[in-house]
């Protein structure tokens, strides 16, 4: 689950990073929209690591946000609301293999979680995938 909770944690950083510098046309809502999934990235994230910590699997969280901000800061940085979606669509498909891949491993209720995850991922998708064809 590091992988995940690493991938999360560089999606939380980098949709507050759009969130903040968006600009153009779709400003409000794009602002808006950034700001909620930055949350929901970081709520899942948080429920992946204290998941881990409980299955007393290792959890080194500052090499996880160490590894996420190397993640994040090679991500495009500019103002352009299609290009940071482009960025969150190919992140958010990334997230929903990853956990296709963990979770026959995984116990019960952390297959539960992960799938929980992996929902509003495709949730979120929908939405992006809907605002970049307009």
């Amino acid at each position: 689950m590091h992988s995940i909770a690493t991938l999360l944690r560089a999606l939380q950083l980098f949709a507050h990073r759009a969130h903040n510098d968006v600009r153009g046309d779709g400003f409000f809502a794009d602002h808006k929209f950034f700001g909620k999934i930055y949350a929901e990235y970081e709520e899942a994230f948080d429920s992946v690591i204290e998941r881990m910590i409980g299955l007393g699997e290792k959890t080194d969280i500052a090499q996880i946000n160490s590894d996420a901000c190397a993640d994040s800061s090679k991500l495009p940085n500019n103002h352009d609301a299609k290009k940071f979606f482009a960025v969150l669509i190919k992140s958010e498909e990334n997230l929903c293999a990853l956990i296709k891949k963990a979770v026959p491993q995984s116990t019960d209720g952390t297959q539960n979680l992960l799938q929980g995850i992996a929902d509003a991922s495709e949730a979120r998708l929908y939405l992006m995938k809907q605002r970049v064809s307009a």
